[in-house]
């Protein structure tokens, strides 16, 4: 909508990576922590890296369009936390969500029409939503909490969120069009945040801190149940692959957080980076 320039996407190579297994996308956008941090999207296949971002800025948490062509993500690039769109045909990016307080953590609506993100436009941390041009943002939340890490639901009905409405963190659902209020599905005494729903709509993964570290949970909608998933090391960030069969996160083992892509009971993990650099935030490419 504003801010509309050329950006030249830099291609690198990486370290030898296990392919990806059938059914699943062949590509992931995560951010690496260096000088500054950068969104770099990884081939699991060719084993190539390219920095999507390759500005002096902070640029972060990205989240794809259905049909991959498109890329949002959060930048300081002008001051603030923002929200912008790469296009990755044209190699252009787009400012599409500009205030001078802090809106970022967007993620995109499975039909498309739409990107959920957070910001503290009304003094608290609220979950909008906008056009994927950043027109018409609604404040679907309206509360006195800060409420943040917004995920649709497959059929695009619901979002959740992680919301500190009763003094820790906990997980809500709540429908997107805002018209019902917010309803807690995972609450307890612990913090339990980061929510992203399975492609089948069936569960939700998650990231709680229960047993004493950072690990990766999964709640049944049906059965209204969770199971852990990961034990050793802390764990972050989940996000499932466009299958359901696999979850990328990272973890923190040998002093630095790594990308890792497992089956999603948590079994057969594999260092993806195994670097020396920090990555957060990992998400298949549609």
């Amino acid at each position: 909508m504003m801010n509309i320039g050329k950006f030249a996407i830099s291609g690198l190579l990486v370290l030898v990576l296990v392919g990806c297994a059938n059914g699943a996308s062949n590509e992931i956008s995560y951010t690496i922590n260096a000088q500054n941090q950068e969104v770099l999207l990884l081939n699991l296949k060719t084993e190539k890296l390219l920095n999507l971002s390759n500005k002096t800025s902070d640029d972060w948490w990205s989240t794809w369009s259905p049909d991959g062509q498109y890329m949002a993500f959060t930048s300081t690039r002008d001051g603030s936390y923002d929200i912008y769109v790469l296009d990755m045909q044209r190699e252009e990016i787009r400012h599409i969500v500009d205030n001078p307080v802090d809106d970022g953590w967007p993620d995109w609506a499975p039909d498309g029409k739409h990107i959920a993100f957070a910001t503290n436009r009304d003094g608290n941390f609220e979950i909008y939503t906008a056009g994927p041009d950043g027109a018409n943002p609604i404040n679907l939340t309206r509360s006195n909490a800060d409420d943040g890490f917004p995920n649709w639901s497959p059929d695009n009905r619901q979002i959740a969120f992680t919301s500190n409405q009763s003094g820790n963190l906990d997980i809500f659902v709540m429908n997107a069009g805002g018209a019902t209020s917010p309803i807690p599905i995972i609450s307890d005494s612990s913090d339990d945040s980061k929510p992203s729903w399975s492609p089948d709509g069936k569960k939700i993964a998650f990231v709680s801190n229960r047993t004493g570290s950072s690990q990766i949970f999964i709640y049944d909608l049906n059965t209204k149940e969770d199971n852990q998933v990961t034990k050793e090391h802390a764990w972050d960030y989940p996000s499932w692959s466009p299958d359901g069969k696999q979850i990328v996160c990272i973890s923190q083992q040998n002093g630095q957080w790594d990308v890792f892509r497992m089956n999603a009971d948590g079994s057969d993990p594999v260092n993806l980076t195994n670097d020396k650099l920090q990555e957060w935030r990992p998400v298949f490419r549609p």
